[in-house]
């Protein structure tokens, strides 16, 4: 165990804000979280290496895991590898990916891809109907909707270069029109007719070209 941590590279590296004891707490504060993951729970490496990073001390090594809020590490698990120890403000801690967080990182990848690295197929995402309807694309770059009356069309956490299709169903009534969200530029220079046929669907491109712009595609109407 102390050869296989002694060799691995660390990602990231800062220090202890305050000395901490043994046993549980509240929290450990870091001097800096700059580059550490804030959406997952993390494995940090205490007192890997001297000061000066070059000594290394891997029979003082303590690794806890905890999930980073703020500047501090959280909710977090004593002697996931090593011994237990206090450790003194300024101690060297190290974000050194071991067997579990590789084990995650493929565990994420895989949610989208295959073994083979190529994209698995996403389903379509439905998305809430109201007076706005408001496409979350964190939830999926395909979504749908089926217009129960004239709505407004919104987007929440657009990414940059974000590429996605929306698909509007008119409801069994038909006629429903829309508000596009704006910063569209469509392909013909005009915003689309919608089908007006009860039941029917238009499903529509989108290409995220600069902050809130858009190229706009019609796919199929009338569908």
């Amino acid at each position: 165990m102390t050869n296989y941590f002694a060799k691995q590279k660390s990602l990231f590296s800062t220090t202890l804000s305050t000395s901490i004891g043994t046993g549980t707490g509240d929290t450990i504060t870091l001097a800096s979280v700059t580059g550490l993951p804030t959406d997952a729970e993390i494995t940090l490496t205490i007192e890997r290496v001297s000061t000066d990073g070059t000594t290394k001390t891997p029979t003082k090594m303590e690794r806890i895991r905890g999930t980073i809020v703020g500047s501090n590490l959280t909710s977090y698990t004593r002697a996931v590898e090593g011994i237990e120890q206090a450790h003194a403000s300024g101690s060297i801690v190290e974000y050194i990916p071991n067997a579990t967080d590789w084990n995650n990182m493929v565990d994420g990848f895989l949610v989208n891809h295959n073994q083979t690295g190529t994209h698995k197929p996403t389903a379509w995402v439905t998305a809430s109907d109201g007076a706005t309807v408001t496409f979350n694309l964190t939830s999926g770059n395909k979504q749908k909707v089926t217009l129960g009356g004239n709505r407004t069309l919104a987007l929440s956490n657009v990414s940059s270069g974000h590429v996605f299709i929306l698909k509007l169903i008119q409801d069994g009534t038909g006629s429903r029109t829309v508000t596009w969200f704006s910063g569209i530029s469509w392909a013909d220079g005009t915003a689309p007719t919608l089908t007006t046929t009860a039941s029917k669907a238009d499903t529509f491109g989108f290409i995220q070209t600069g902050t809130n712009t858009y190229d706009g595609f019609v796919i199929g109407q009338n569908i």
